[in-house]
């Protein structure tokens, strides 16, 4: 928002192509006028506070004085405000000013005149008084009820007629200060979303995660929070294979990214053939109360089986092609044993000849 003059003189101009003037720079400064620059804040778009900074500067043979308005009126040399200077080629000064206390865009306008009275052309500069922090919301994982990771996404979205330069995001309600180093600065933007990958608290129970927004005036938004149920279990997220998982069978099960029941992983039987089998268990101390999975199946139904034993009984088993569904059953307090086994008899393969896993949620 910032203008300066810095045209050629058309009076000067027409003199020296007409020869009416030499080379002198007195008798040439007599037909040019002050160039000019005024800058508020350094440039600033916007600022919280009513007083500004108001940086002057010009450049001319002999600058004798200035006037500073926030008019766009253009003064007369005979104009009450203007300001004398000891005559000088290079002037500059800043000076603090106040401005009202009205949300709007605030103007300064300054002109400079030499020792034959030439005046510049204004130069000027704007600043959005802005006391209204950005208006925002955050969701995690697009408003999930619950999750078995800490690795979370929060949805950020944010709008500010200023913009908004930065957000700052925590697992604690405490309003961060300006100068906290999580405050992370963005392209200022009237209307801001994004995803973003977060962490959060350990332990099981109802986690939130608290944001705050910052526009470039310095408005901290109110806080906005989304909480989501963390729960014990295994959702592979992490890309890898449990480290309390045994394998067994012909084959072990393996991370894949091919599908999910949620997430962008899930847990894949090994590539066995005939009478082979792939199976995976693990051991916990559990409480009592409700255990869940989910799985998919692509084989040759009725003879290629997926099997799961709780304690070494089978409690369901499925083959053929079956999109994601998930088991639920109730376990009792104690140490459980939990086993999953995909098994190929003697002939025929369908199907992907293969099973999945995913988001085992323990009691």
């Amino acid at each position: 928002m910032l203008s300066s003059c810095s045209e050629d003189d058309p009076a000067l101009k027409s003199a020296l192509e007409s020869g009416r003037i030499t080379a002198s720079e007195s008798e040439a400064d007599s037909y040019t006028r002050p160039e000019a620059l005024l800058l508020i804040n350094n440039g600033d778009v916007s600022t919280n506070q009513t007083q500004v900074s108001v940086q002057l500067s010009a450049e001319d043979l002999i600058i004798m004085g200035y006037y500073l308005s926030d008019s766009e009126t253009s003064p007369e040399p005979s104009t009450s405000g203007w300001v004398s200077l000891a005559s000088q080629e290079r002037f500059s000064t800043t000076l603090s000013k106040t401005i009202s206390a009205t949300e709007q865009s605030h103007s300064f306008y300054v002109w400079f005149r030499d020792n034959h009275g030439n005046i510049s052309d204004s130069a000027t500069d704007s600043i959005l008084y802005d006391v209204t922090a950005p208006a925002g919301s955050v969701s995690i994982n697009s408003g999930a009820s619950s999750t078995l990771s800490t690795s979370v996404t929060l949805n950020l979205s944010a709008t500010d007629s200023a913009g908004v330069v930065a957000y700052y995001a925590s697992t604690s309600s405490s309003t961060p200060a300006a100068s906290n180093s999580g405050w992370q600065s963005i392209t200022s933007t009237t209307s801001y979303s994004a995803n973003i990958s977060f962490t959060l608290s350990s332990g099981t129970g109802t986690k939130y995660a608290y944001v705050w927004y910052r526009d470039f005036a310095g408005n901290t938004s109110s806080v906005v929070n989304d909480g989501i149920n963390l729960q014990s279990g295994y959702d592979f997220e992490d890309g890898s294979v449990p480290s309390n998982f045994t394998m067994s069978g012909n084959k072990s099960w393996y991370v894949t990214s091919s599908t999910a029941a949620s997430g962008s992983y899930s847990l894949r039987s090994g590539s066995i053939t005939h009478n082979q089998s792939s199976c995976f268990s693990f051991t916990e101390s559990t409480t009592s109360g409700s255990f869940s999975f989910y799985y998919r199946i692509s084989s040759e139904s009725g003879y290629d089986y997926l099997r799961f034993y709780l304690n070494g009984s089978s409690s369901v088993y499925g083959s053929g092609s079956q999109s994601w569904r998930q088991y639920v059953l109730t376990v009792s307090s104690g140490t459980n044993t939990f086993k999953w086994c995909y098994t190929k008899d003697g002939s025929v393969s369908s199907g992907y000849n293969t099973a999945w896993i995913d988001d085992i949620q323990m009691p």
